[in-house]
């Protein structure tokens, strides 16, 4: 079992350096090339540019420390920090995912053609998702005994809760114009899946008996594992050596987990001023095929049922017995942490994050442009959805303003962003977009965006 915990305690900080969501702002550019990898139907006036390694960190969480904690006085003028249940659950009814995720761009560039742009680039990206299960704070919060003081059927947990990619991307697109008007764009990606944790069927039921008699929990769970390492040297290390005597030694370390993604966007200008676009970003999905290991409860599901306490077992010669509640809650971990494990398991599709962008922008003139855009993100738990309206103020053709506000799902209304880029000797482009911030304080806090990059361009 440690290994296991050591192998999803590995992944959640792999996770933590690392969504492939890029900046709001970034949409609206006059001047960043990487405004194409949000549509591959836009792009810059450069004739050529190449990009060095850029950083897009994403964090997303559904409780602030002001959600979970409150604050009080006491009478004698003492502070006093409590556990805000109503605000959790608040709080968690709106979403229940944490997301942490990093894309990072290695090397890229771009040349103008006679009817359009190539683009050519590769990224390492990692996406993670950890559900927050609201019905488990729910039953801390409340019990499972109804308002007429019976026992009732509870389901603590219903959803998947883990998932983990890695995987690196190597893509190439091209735009071109149609007429006066019309832009489209596609893009076509080679992926190769590095790491991938996922669970799959995750249920926990708790069953209270009419009478408050007795108390069962049943629980169910299904993680398949796509590992960077031999299983054998996880789960068989006592006996697993690794050779690299030969060139095919070494080959087989590399991941065969190979797979494919398509990006596809449209720009049209209504008018001088007016133009509309829509993209759908990573279409695609890994075959995950290297070091694959499934885990399940051994013997099909795991269950476990308290009827009450033995007074014999309790009191021994008239002495507190401590170690009964020790052996108990033994008897209960183990019982839970019974698996098995299959490292032959078959290879398995998982698709990747997918995106779509609606979007119009209005050009009041050469300085000042104001856009409106919908996004929308399909993970492996849920879809998330955003209205981004912004403003983009263009200096000298070499330095721009961004800033903007997003509304998440609906219900979040301030998540401010700003960000610049400046060309420095008409060649060196820097950029730094910093947007989707929740709140300014950290107590308050719960998202933001941050994009860094450096880019040559001509």
């Amino acid at each position: 079992m440690k290994k296991i915990i050591l192998i999803v305690l590995t992944s959640i900080f792999i996770g933590l350096s690392a969504q492939a969501q890029m900046s709001s702002l970034l949409y609206n550019s006059k001047h960043i090339p990487q405004v194409n990898a949000m549509n591959p139907a836009f792009f810059v006036n450069d004739k050529m540019y190449v990009a060095f390694p850029n950083l897009n960190l994403n964090f997303d969480f559904p409780l602030s420390f002001n959600d979970v904690f409150l604050v009080r006085t006491t009478d004698n003028g003492e502070n006093i920090t409590l556990l805000n249940t109503d605000g959790i659950l608040e709080a968690l009814e709106r979403k229940n995912e944490i997301g942490l995720d990093l894309n990072i761009g290695i090397m890229g560039s771009g040349f103008k053609t006679k009817h359009g742009f190539l683009t050519i680039g590769t990224q390492l990206k990692n996406n993670f998702q950890l559900g927050l299960p609201k019905d488990v704070l729910r039953f801390i919060a409340d019990g499972n005994v109804d308002e007429n003081g019976y026992g009732r059927t509870l389901t603590l947990i219903d959803q998947d809760l883990l998932s983990l990619n890695s995987y690196f991307e190597v893509a190439v697109g091209y735009g071109r114009t149609f007429g006066e008007n019309l832009t489209i764009g596609v893009r076509a990606k080679a992926l190769l899946g590095l790491l991938n944790i996922t669970t799959t069927d995750t249920r926990i039921d708790l069953e209270t008996d009419p009478n408050l008699n007795s108390l069962g929990v049943n629980m169910d769970y299904h993680v398949r594992m796509s590992l960077p390492v031999p299983t054998a040297a996880i789960f068989d290390s006592d006996n697993f050596e690794l050779n690299l005597n030969s060139t095919a030694d070494m080959m087989n370390l590399i991941p065969r987990n190979w797979g494919m993604a398509f990006d596809i966007g449209a720009k049209y200008q209504l008018n001088k001023n007016l133009s509309v676009a829509v993209s759908l970003l990573d279409l695609g999905a890994i075959h995950w095929q290297s070091n694959i290991v499934e885990l399940k409860p051994e013997n099909g599901g795991a269950s476990f049922t308290f009827e009450g306490l033995s007074w014999d077992h309790l009191i021994v010669d008239g002495q507190y017995n401590g170690e009964f509640f020790s052996t108990m809650a033994d008897s209960i971990i183990t019982e839970f942490t019974q698996y098995q494990i299959d490292t032959n398991a078959s290879g398995y599709w998982e698709t990747i994050p997918w995106k779509i962008n609606l979007s119009g922008t209005y050009d009041l003139n050469k300085i000042l442009s104001a856009s409106l855009m919908y996004r929308g993100e399909k993970n492996k738990f849920n879809y998330f959805q955003s209205v981004t309206a912004g403003i983009n103020i263009n200096l000298w053709n070499w330095f721009e303003i961004m800033a903007c506000n997003s509304i998440h799902n609906f219900n979040d209304f301030l998540n401010p962003g700003i960000g610049f880029s400046m060309s420095l000797l008409s060649a060196v482009q820097v950029y730094t977009l910093f947007d989707y911030v929740s709140d300014i304080y950290i107590v308050d806090g719960k998202s933001f965006r941050f994009f860094f990059g450096l880019n040559i361009v001509i």
